[in-house]
C-alpha cells in the first residue's frame, strides 16, 4: 500500500522551512540558525522514516527518540531568542524536568517497537508550556507588529501543532490496533497540522527583524 497523500504532503512540507532558512541564512539570528539545524534534523528523520517504511522495517523508534530532541532544541531556540535571566531560568528548569522524566522512562518503561504515547503526550505538554512562555514574552516586549517577530511564528506553530495532536498521540497504539482506517483518519489530523506548522516556521525565517526579545 502506498503512502497516504497527506503523509507525502507533510513530508514535503518539512523541507519548506529548511529551504527558506538556507536561503535566508546570512540574515538569521543565532536562535534561528539553531532552529534551522533543528528543522534539518527533523527533515532527515522524516526521510529515514520513509526509507524504513518502504523496506517494511518498524520506524517507530525514530519518533520515540525525536521527543527529547524536539523539546531540547525548542528550549534552546527560545532561550537564545529571549534576553532575560528569569525567562531563561524558567525555560531551563522546564527542560531539565522533562529530561529527568524522559530518561528513566526511556530506560525502564519504553517498549521497543511500540509508540511511546505517554512520553509523546508529556513532550507536547512541555512544548506548549515553553511556547506559551516565549509567546507571552514576545507579546509583552516587542514594539513592532507581532507578525514581524520570528519567535511569534515559531511559538504559535508549536502551540498549534502540540495542542492539536495530543489526542492523536495519546491514542497512538490503540488506533493502530483498531485498524488502518482508524489510524489514517486520526493521523491525517497530525499530518495536516504538521503542514501548517512548517508553513508557519518558514514564515518565521522570512521575518526582517532578527534580534533578541
Amino acid at each position: 500500500m502506498g503512502w497516504p497523500v497527506m503523509a507525502i504532503l507533510a513530508a514535503t512540507a518539512s523541507l519548506l522551512p529548511v529551504g527558506v532558512g538556507i536561503f535566508r541564512y546570512k540574515k538569521l539570528s543565532l536562535a534561528m540558525k539553531v532552529f534551522l539545524l533543528f528543522c534539518a534534523i527533523i527533515g532527515v528523520e522524516v526521510a529515514l522514516e520513509f526509507a524504513l517504511s518502504l523496506r517494511n522495517i518498524n520506524n517507530i523508534f525514530l519518533g520515540n527518540s525525536s521527543l527529547v530532541i524536539e523539546v531540547v532544541f525548542i528550549a534552546v531556540v527560545y532561550a537564545l531568542a529571549i534576553n532575560g535571566k528569569k525567562v531563561r531560568a524558567a525555560i531551563a528548569a522546564l527542560t531539565v524536568i522533562f529530561v529527568c522524566i524522559w530518561l528513566p522512562d526511556k530506560i525502564f518503561f519504553e517498549v521497543p517497537g511500540h509508540f511511546n504515547e505517554e512520553m509523546a503526550i508529556v513532550s507536547r505538554v512541555f512544548i506548549i508550556a515553553l511556547s506559551i512562555i516565549a509567546l507571552h514574552t514576545v507579546a509583552k516586549r516587542t514594539t513592532n507588529a507581532l507578525t514581524d517577530e520570528p519567535l511569534f511564528w515559531l511559538a504559535s506553530a508549536n502551540i498549534l501543532y502540540a495542542a492539536g495532536v495530543i489526542f492523536v498521540f495519546g491514542l497512538g497504539n490503540h488506533l493502530i490496533e483498531m485498524g488502518n482506517s482508524y489510524f489514517l483518519a486520526a493521523w491525517n489530523l497530525n499530518w495536516s497540522l504538521d503542514v501548517l506548522a512548517n508553513i508557519m516556521f518558514a514564515r518565521g525565517f522570512l521575518c526582517k527583524i532578527m534580534r533578541q526579545i
